[in-house]
């Protein structure tokens, strides 16, 4: 009520109702999902099929890249976050965390208004230094994926008669 007084000048509670309708149809069309990464309201989150000390590693040269300085680092055992500035001011945090031996979730935060080509940029160079994934080979069965008919195999030669039961 109070924002339709508000807006009385700019047409009353129409005017209203088109301005959250607008807020809320942006807010919505910020989660941006391509592939294994989602973007959303300045935080790009990935998974990685990768160890940590080889995430932490590739982070660091990543960083070293781009030349983005590292104000602060700090890790635990299942946790590990970085926070890196450009030359701008602007910060950009890294977190990663350990979800088992081979698996890692990836969160870059590049804020509320931050730029998502930043982003995405570092987790491209992130992932160009990570050792390729090993490749999991399924081992080949001895049985047939489907059990033997009691039938006996299919003979397409023609039209069969079915022996009809006495």
């Amino acid at each position: 009520m109070i924002l339709c007084t508000l807006l009385a000048g700019l047409g009353g509670c129409a005017a209203a109702a088109v301005t959250t309708a607008g807020t809320v149809a942006g807010l919505a069309a910020t989660a941006l999902s391509t592939g294994a990464d989602v973007y959303h309201l300045g935080k790009l989150d990935s998974v990685e099929m990768a160890r940590m000390p080889d995430l932490i590693s590739s982070m660091h040269s990543t960083a070293k890249d781009l030349h983005l300085a590292i104000d602060r680092e700090e890790h635990d055992k299942s946790e590990w976050s970085m926070r890196l500035t450009d030359e701008q001011g602007s910060t950009i945090d890294i977190t990663l965390e350990r979800r088992t031996e081979t698996m890692c979730r990836c969160r870059i935060n590049v804020g509320l208004f931050g730029s998502e080509p930043t982003a995405r940029l570092i987790l491209i160079r992130l992932r160009e230094y990570l050792p390729l994934a090993p490749v999991v080979h399924e081992k080949p069965t001895t049985q047939s994926a489907w059990p033997e008919d009691p039938r006996g195999p299919l003979d397409d030669s023609g039209p069969q008669r079915i022996p009809h039961p006495k």
